[in-house]
């Protein structure tokens, strides 16, 4: 059973290659990958996937659903295991991840496809925090495709297991999505109190995330009012409702750059390009032409910005509906504009975005964007006057708007119907099965009819033939046995050179060895000769000399400038002897470990104003071996010396992190890098000297550099 879980692990190790994409934005990301490959464990490879998922999501969701997908493969042989609940929750974990990339691309049915089986693995293992947020997922989901009745049957079970489990933020959470659902139905008074309930919800327990999607939700709800009250000719209440809707969404981006939520941020600076269109509207209605097209510069602008951050995230229901909201400025623009051929290209830049949105609302299957995007057609050729295609999308528009919430019924029997065409295709099928299992077996008879008569003729044909393969099969045995005496020969002979060289190998470690830890005995011999022995000496000289004092003022000028040179050498001497003694065996290494005399010697570098270092330490808390903080501490240093000497660098990482039985060191500059290939033919550099030590400590090192392109170091040492 083990044997075929290795088998797997190796099938899926070399299905699964990194993947080579945007490594030189990333440097941390990168050091993840290179950590990956050292990792044996499943569950330590599944929590670095995790990670290198987060780092990605944001920025390249395709890179992102390679470790998503890679985690739910090794999470598959987890779950196998004696530990079945971890297992299983890793999956889910795997699964969760998979349908946030689908959702941020807009690719709902897969979203719902991973959903639906998430939600059964959290069914098996009884996880009722895990089952609250699948089902308000797939709510969500089902919105996005305007399933508005199963979306709130899913809404509402999500909301009861929570009020069950009293997870207040997941309450929040449902809350503001059922707001959602009742903003999409029109129904903007019910869907303001749902909002309000969910934002003084994530205020008392200080969820930032959740403020800011209510925040947003809420500008949106006060936008819709505004619209309503220009509508009716209330301009001071539009106004002050535009006001109102901006002070909600300036609150939102705030919070979302502070949180880093780039798809949050481009779907704020949309909102808020939306309203400066209508109170742009608004201002030419009262014939301020110079204001209204201020405002529509400021929309448009926030526009292009959403939609550049969209792009990059591959989000497409924002790319969609920024693609809308320009092609409608566009439109709108071209009315102003007086030059004939000007204005035509405007309008037909505004049609071309209008219909790339609306070609990605039907690909994703979001039904109030293809609708949106018909109602924007419908007024752009409306605007060019060609009538008929401005009627064609207006009915398109308004026949979505009058269906959409009897989808459900529609559903229905669209499955029955399914259902009953796909019960008569199966008997046909069947039909015709048995039509030709009665063929089969009349062509089967004259088959063996022909076959019995051929066999006489055959059977002498192949008894010659197995003669010859017998007499073959012996010659290739015979080839075979001598060709096994002579690789056994070889086999030997390397098995024995193998053997010597892996005796002269130990004696050349063992000795080694013995040179390294009769070096550092040597060092910390000497440091102390020199502190407590000469130094002691030194600062007695200039006890004896400060004694003297008292006859300074006595001396001759020449005297005293003399006395004043010998307490200067005597001072550079003392500080010299503490200098070497230090270098030779730092006394915060012995007294207070690595990690205190690391950041000694690092803070000692970074006064020197070369270059800026940023030092970190993960899960090494406790001390090590004597010898191994030494080692490591000598490691260190002679890498510093190489940047210094060669690097020519302006920013040095150091990170140190254990795990377990292992420590992970990690050290990378941007400087001018090198080619390992030519230095290890050197001695200049201290490679060699710097691997002598990693393999005393029965470690491995890693180089990654390249001339212009700076050099991680990676080490990997076990401790106990």
């Amino acid at each position: 059973m083990i044997c075929k879980y290795l088998i797997y692990l190796l099938t899926l190790i070399i299905s699964c290659i990194p993947f080579n994409g945007y490594s030189q934005d990333f440097p941390k990301s990168d050091s993840l990958i290179n950590v990956f490959k050292t990792i044996k464990e499943d569950t330590n490879k599944f929590k670095l996937l995790d990670l290198l998922f987060n780092q990605y999501i944001n920025t390249h969701p395709d890179t992102a659903l390679n470790y998503a997908h890679r985690q739910q493969g090794i999470a598959k042989i987890i779950i196998d295991l004696p530990d079945q609940q971890t297992g299983s929750k890793r999956l889910a974990t795997a699964l969760n991840n998979i349908v946030h990339v689908h959702w941020l691309q807009g690719n709902y049915p897969e979203a719902l496809k991973f959903c639906f089986e998430k939600l059964k693995i959290h069914e098996q293992i009884k996880d009722k925090p895990g089952i609250a947020q699948t089902l308000s997922n797939i709510g969500l989901i089902y919105q996005n495709l305007g399933d508005y009745p199963k979306t709130l049957k899913h809404y509402l079970q999500a909301l009861e297991i929570n009020k069950e489990l009293r997870d207040t933020v997941s309450i929040a959470t449902v809350l503001g999505n059922i707001g959602s659902l009742y903003n999409d139905q029109e129904d903007h008074t019910l869907a303001l109190k749902y909002y309000f309930e969910a934002l003084e919800i994530d205020k008392v327990v200080g969820n930032k995330n959740g403020i800011a999607r209510h925040l947003v939700n809420i500008g949106n709800i006060y936008r819709e009012f505004a619209d309503e009250a220009k509508s009716r000719q209330d301009t001071v209440g539009s106004d002050s409702l535009y006001i109102n809707a901006l002070k909600h969404y300036f609150d939102a981006l705030e919070l979302a750059k502070e949180l880093d939520l780039k798809n949050g941020i481009a779907i704020i600076l949309g909102n808020i390009g939306i309203v400066y269109s209508n109170q742009a509207n608004a201002a030419k209605s009262r014939k301020d032409i110079t204001e209204s097209d201020f405002l529509n510069q400021k929309a448009l602008k926030h526009y292009i910005l959403a939609l550049e951050i969209a792009r990059v995230l591959g989000e497409k229901v924002g790319i969609a509906r920024h693609l809308a909201n320009i092609g409608a400025m566009y439109t709108k623009q071209a009315k102003s504009i007086s030059d004939i051929d000007l204005q035509k290209e405007k309008y037909k830049e505004a049609e071309k975005y209008l219909k790339e949105s609306l070609a990605i609302n039907r690909e994703i299957g979001k039904i109030s964007g293809v609708m949106y995007a018909y109602q924007l057609l419908s007024t752009h050729y409306t605007e060019t006057n060609h009538y008929l295609l401005a009627l064609q999308y207006h009915k398109q528009y308004s026949a979505i708007k009058d269906t959409i919430f009897n989808e459900n019924s529609e559903k229905q029997i669209v499955e029955m119907e399914t259902k009953y065409e796909t019960d008569k295709k199966e008997k046909e099928i069947s039909l015709l099965k048995n039509e030709k299992e009665i063929q089969d077996l009349e062509i089967a008879r004259q088959e063996a009819e022909f076959n019995r008569q051929k066999v006489l003729r055959n059977s002498i044909i192949g008894g010659l033939l197995l003669l010859l393969v017998i007499v073959y099969l012996l010659y290739k045995r015979y080839v075979a046995k001598q060709r096994a005496r002579l690789l056994q020969k070889e086999k030997d002979e390397i098995l024995a050179k193998q053997q010597l060289l892996d005796q002269r190998n130990t004696h050349q470690k063992e000795l080694l060895d013995s040179i390294l830890k009769t070096q550092e005995e040597e060092r910390k011999r000497i440091a102390a000769e020199l502190h407590d022995g000469l130094g002691n000496t030194l600062s007695t000289a200039k006890l004896n000399l400060d004694g003297l004092q008292n006859e300074y003022q006595a001396l001759d000028q020449a005297k005293q400038t003399m006395y004043k040179n010998s307490v200067s050498l005597l001072d550079n001497a003392c500080k010299d002897v503490r200098t070497i003694s230090h270098n030779m065996m730092p006394g915060a290494l012995v007294k207070l470990g690595l990690i205190p005399a690391l950041r000694d010697f690092l803070d000692k570098l970074k006064q020197s104003g070369k270059f800026e270092i940023d030092f970190s330490n993960y899960g090494l808390e406790a001390r090590m071996d004597e010898t191994i903080e030494i080692v490591l501490y000598r490691i260190i240093q002679e890498i510093f010396n190489n940047i210094i000497k060669h690097s020519e660098a302006k920013q040095v990482s150091v990170q140190i992190f254990k795990h377990e039985n292992t420590l992970n060191l990690m050290v990378e500059d941007d400087g001018k890098g090198f080619d390992l290939e030519k230095v290890k033919g050197q001695n200049g550099l201290g490679v060699n000297n710097i691997e002598s030590r990693v393999e005393f400590l029965k470690g491995k090192i890693e180089y990654d550099s390249k001339p212009g392109k700076g050099t991680n170091i990676i080490i990997v040492i076990p401790v106990s």
